[in-house]
């Protein structure tokens, strides 16, 4: 890892000292990386966001580029998105955005979403459902069967969480209730109190 940062750089508080490329951050840098000087290996990480940083080189104040991990959260807030079940064969709704850090995920329906380049995501998924039941992902309308997940007590949350890895861009993501599954799901509008509930998308893509 190129990155070894510590608390023995400009003395200003907060300032760190990067040992891979000796000079000064603050704040602290993000990414298990060099912020100025990745090495080959690294640079496979998209270079979605870049943020100034003041980096102390002896005469003044520069800027330098964070590189960082394309993220996006896609939501649905019950009851007004999935207001009806969902039968199986089915995707579940996503349909409001949360926070993002590019334009390679992006939604393309209330229920697809795109990513953009070839390579390794993290996606995970948590859906509150009232029904015994399972959900899976599925790529470019295929299922995933090492996705799914699924639950049988009654009001609780299915979660997925995996990594994929596409071969081509522009990839299609869904959620989606399996095919030959013998109940529909139900979103819970809400549930263990009085606020609406959310059900959330979270793709991360890691190289």
């Amino acid at each position: 890892m190129n990155g070894n940062f510590s608390n023995l750089g400009c003395g200003r508080k907060g300032c760190n000292k990067c040992g891979g490329c000796g000079n000064d951050f603050f704040p602290v840098p993000v990414g298990p990386y060099c912020p100025v000087n990745p090495p080959a290996v690294e640079k496979g990480f998209a270079d979605v966001r870049s943020a100034g940083v003041s980096r102390g080189n002896g005469g003044g104040v520069s800027n330098s580029v964070l590189r960082g991990l394309a993220y996006a959260d896609f939501y649905a807030q019950m009851p007004s998105n999935n207001p009806t079940t969902i039968a199986a064969g089915t995707e579940i709704n996503f349909p409001e955005d949360g926070a993002t850090s590019c334009t390679d995920i992006r939604r393309i329906s209330s229920s697809a979403f795109n990513l953009g380049s070839a390579g390794v995501y993290l996606i995970m998924f948590d859906v509150c459902v009232e029904e015994e039941g399972q959900l899976m992902l599925t790529l470019n309308g295929t299922d995933l069967n090492y996705t799914v997940a699924g639950r049988t007590a009654a009001a609780s949350q299915i979660s997925g969480m995996n990594i994929i890895e596409t071969t081509s861009p522009n990839s299609i993501i869904t959620v989606r209730n399996p095919l030959g599954n013998p109940d529909p799901l139900t979103i819970s509008p809400s549930a263990g109190g009085e606020r609406p509930v959310t059900a959330h998308l979270i793709i991360i893509k890691l190289i």
